[in-house]
């Protein structure tokens, strides 16, 4: 009976990351919800859980390898965004820096 509110709160969450995902299928919706998890923060454990409440009825270890999918693409996208964001900051030191010495 303790689960009873985490398994609610689990299928709330499930939910809110679903708003506007309706017209995907369910392995996609699912896979988007996981990155839209990722971006507020939750770790993996958690949202393994929240995608097991998914009403595809995901085993454990099917959510675990959708996680891990969404995960690791996830840390990929977050990393060549940090890249082109240095990247973009240099670029603007030495045209301000050019600026500067002519």
């Amino acid at each position: 009976q303790p689960r009873q509110p985490q398994s609610k709160h689990l299928a709330a969450m499930y939910e809110a990351f679903s708003r506007g995902l309706e017209n995907l299928l369910p392995t996609d919706r699912d896979k988007e919800i996981a990155t839209r998890a990722f971006n507020r923060g939750l770790k993996a454990e958690e949202v393994e859980e929240i995608i097991a409440t998914s009403p595809v009825d995901w085993t454990q270890e099917e959510a675990k390898l959708i996680v891990s999918f969404v995960r690791s693409h996830w840390e990929q996208e977050r990393e060549s965004l940090q890249q082109q964001q240095r990247q973009q900051q240099q670029k603007s030191e030495r045209n301000r820096d050019r600026g500067i010495s002519l």
